[in-house]
């Protein structure tokens, strides 16, 4: 055990360490993030008294996985997703870009059975809902009492400015607009109460809902005009891509000359849209399905 240790607190393992999260967070590495969640959940069992005996050591390593966790999150099971949520939510706050929201969806997809995922996102919520961790430094006006800036306290402000109901965007665009409590945050803070607001809002609709279903697939209207249908709602296909959908049919398919890999296609595909975007999503959800085989 004391060479393990050696080795764990050695500072070149740790920057590198350092180095091998911060990839996996900036690049959303899932295969790489599931062996890293294996690597220290293997030390950890190995060395049962490892907290005790190595307090620093322990509390480092758990927070590398906490983070690897996050970025796995639709691979863990639910319990598993319920007890990341409750205890170590705070730590979500601190990564440079998150989308909880569609890391929640991907788990959901894979649920089959309609009133489970309803169960699944209620149980989401009530952790939102009770959470004592803190989203903002300040502390923030709740129906004009000062409160503490947790999720639990920024949801209630939500509440009761938006209200229990599923809300429109133009409420949403209002509140973000109007808030005295939103508009004095910084850019990541607002990004980060965001991302709450943003699966606390979705998760209020049921997944038998058109608005609350989460597949996405492609729709064919009337007048044969093709749509995207994605988070209950009709989009618009860029005409471009519709134009490579034309030729594809044509040819029927494209060829892999490059020598590159599918999934290397797939990846250097989604560096074309933008982080978010609605092509990029789907690409990326391909690349994740790849990545489990």
């Amino acid at each position: 055990m004391e060479n393990n240790i050696t080795r764990l607190a050695n500072p070149e393992f740790i920057k590198k360490m350092d180095d091998l999260i911060d990839q996996i967070i900036e690049n959303d590495l899932i295969k790489e993030g599931m062996e890293l969640v294996d690597t220290i959940e293997n030390i950890f069992k190995s060395n049962k008294d490892i907290e005790k005996k190595y307090p620093e050591i322990y509390k480092k390593y758990k927070k590398y996985l906490v983070k690897a966790k996050f970025i796995i999150l639709p691979n863990l099971h639910r319990g598993e997703i319920y007890h990341l949520l409750e205890t170590e939510l705070g730590e979500l706050f601190k990564f440079p870009y998150y989308d909880l929201y569609n890391k929640l969806r991907l788990k959901i997809l894979s649920i089959l059975d309609l009133k489970e995922r309803d169960s699944f996102k209620k149980q989401i919520r009530d952790i939102l809902l009770k959470s004592e961790d803190s989203i903002t430094k300040a502390n923030i006006k709740v129906s004009g009492r000062g409160e503490r800036p947790s999720v639990k306290n920024w949801i209630k402000d939500y509440t009761v400015n938006i209200g229990n109901a599923p809300s429109d965007k133009l409420k949403l665009i209002n509140y973000f607009t109007n808030s005295d409590n939103f508009k004095k945050l910084s850019e990541d803070e607002k990004r980060n109460v965001k991302m709450i607001f943003d699966v606390y809002e979705k998760f209020k609709s049921s997944s038998a809902a058109p608005e609350g279903l989460e597949e996405s697939f492609v729709a064919i209207l009337p007048d044969d005009e093709i749509n995207l249908v994605y988070g209950g709602e009709l989009h618009k296909i860029n005409p471009d891509i519709l134009r490579v959908y034309d030729e594809i049919k044509k040819t029927g398919g494209i060829k892999n000359t490059s020598g590159m890999s599918e999934l290397d296609n797939l990846k250097t595909m989604a560096e074309i849209y933008s982080v978010g975007s609605l092509e990029r999503k789907a690409i990326e959800e391909e690349i994740r399905k790849l990545d489990r085989r």
